[in-house]
């Protein structure tokens, strides 16, 4: 699977002190810092799944299909004004994500089996 389009840094960063930190070709992953809160929630959903309805690693015993699938039961949930999930009560968007990244970790190793 190729990289893609990926948020390289392009500069030396000087700093106001005169310091200097070469940041060209390095991730930028300051972008990230936007979305934390977003992620505690798919942190939770994460860990709900985890440790109170399968187990730690169960999604990779389960074909990404089934996760496509369920993405898109989250994200209808929410098209449909669902926010909050009824079983796990987290929002149903983390539930989405959390199925995507499922199916994105089952790609990127796929061949690795």
């Amino acid at each position: 699977m190729g990289k893609g389009k990926r948020a390289y840094a392009k500069t030396m960063v000087t700093t106001a002190a005169g310091g200097r930190k070469d940041e060209r070709g390095k991730m930028e992953w300051e972008w990230l810092w936007t979305f934390v809160g977003c992620l505690h929630f798919v942190a939770d959903v994460i860990k709900y799944g985890a440790l109170k309805k399968y187990d730690r690693d169960n999604w990779k015993k389960v074909p990404p299909n089934k996760y496509i699938n369920a993405a898109a039961r989250h994200v209808a949930a929410r098209g449909q004004g669902e926010l909050v999930d009824r079983e796990s009560g987290l929002p149903v968007l983390a539930h989405a994500i959390t199925d995507l990244l499922f199916v994105m970790w089952h790609d990127l190793n796929a061949k690795k089996k």
